[in-house]
């Protein structure tokens, strides 16, 4: 099975550091202190080496599952190898989604962006001006500029597409799914009254093993004799956030 049916449309079009196939643990480098250039004020002038200081960034695999009993009949209708996955993938998408941009980091579950240290906070009071200063901060910190993005939730998109810049301006918050002159996403998946700005170049998401395998079990012994069949996915992931500070999150928008 493909990535295609697994993410939902704003996960396709914000989380574009996607790898497959990993084995072990992976620690993926990254550069907190940047090496030293130098001028070279003569033809005979030489360049002082120098070493940029290194971070790790740890990823282990979580694994999520999810298994879904069906009929008898629905395994002789055509197809339903097919339905049975996609309703699979969705789940699993959703599950995914979801630790992605909130995991708590415990009981299994990978550490998403919002509880990642080192994320930068927005008053979400009276949302305004606020989301120019979110995107402020994340060009602060270095995210590369037209790569940042806003994300929300359709609640939150429909407040902010009633409130004006200015009074009396004409142009809205939120406005032709742009915010601050940035792309703006929304999905169901984005916690309550949460708005989250930043480069999602920067979120990096592994997949450990083969990916989405569709397994089929038609001898469960507790549903055999009524022809329950059961159809499971089970993927081992985790996600990273390569630049926490590239990020800024509103929360308790109104």
């Amino acid at each position: 099975w493909s990535l295609d049916g697994f993410f939902s449309c704003p996960s396709r079009e914000l989380f574009r550091l996607v790898e497959t196939g990993l084995i072990g643990d992976v620690a993926i480098p990254k550069v907190t202190g940047k090496a030293t250039p130098g001028w070279l004020n003569t033809e005979s002038t030489q360049v002082s080496p120098s070493t940029p200081t290194l971070s790790q960034v740890a990823m282990v695999p979580k694994t999520v599952g999810a298994v879904i009993a069906f009929s008898r009949q629905l395994a002789r209708q055509a197809h339903a190898d097919r339905v049975v996955g996609r309703e699979l993938l969705g789940t699993l998408g959703t599950a995914i989604d979801q630790a992605v941009l909130s995991g708590s980091g415990a009981s299994g579950q990978p550490l998403g962006l919002l509880n990642t240290s080192g994320v930068q906070a927005q008053s979400g009071t009276t949302l305004n001006a606020g989301v120019g200063t979110m995107k402020r901060k994340c060009a602060e910190a270095n995210a590369t500029d037209e790569a940042i993005a806003f994300l929300s939730t359709p609640a939150v998109r429909e407040l902010l597409e009633g409130r004006e810049r200015a009074a009396g301006g004409g142009r809205f918050v939120w406005d032709k799914d742009q915010v601050a002159d940035r792309p703006a996403f929304v999905s169901t998946d984005v916690p309550t009254a949460t708005m989250i700005c930043g480069d999602w170049s920067l979120v990096y998401f592994g997949i450990w093993g083969q990916g989405f395998v569709l397994e089929i079990n038609p001898y469960d012994p507790i549903g055999f004799k009524s022809g329950i069949i059961h159809g499971r996915m089970l993927l081992s992931c985790d996600v990273a956030v390569l630049h926490p500070s590239a990020f800024v999150t509103a929360q308790s928008i109104t």
